[in-house]
């Protein structure tokens, strides 16, 4: 099975299985998703210098 075939699977549920996951703390999924991307820009930043001058693949972005 190729990787795209192997994460299809999970797309049709990813949002439910995603608020199940996380339910516990009461916050939304957004909240989850844009901690990770401070945190990215943070990385970048201090390895990368300015993340305004980069060009950055996403992977891994949920369903999309």
């Amino acid at each position: 099975m190729s990787p795209a075939n192997e994460f299809d699977k999970f797309a049709d549920s990813y949002d439910a299985d995603m608020a199940r996951a996380i339910d516990f703390c009461g916050q939304e999924h957004e909240y989850f998703t844009r901690r990770k991307v401070e945190e990215l820009v943070d990385l970048a930043r201090r390895r990368l210098g300015d993340p305004a001058t980069l060009t950055m693949l996403d992977v891994g972005c949920g369903v999309g």
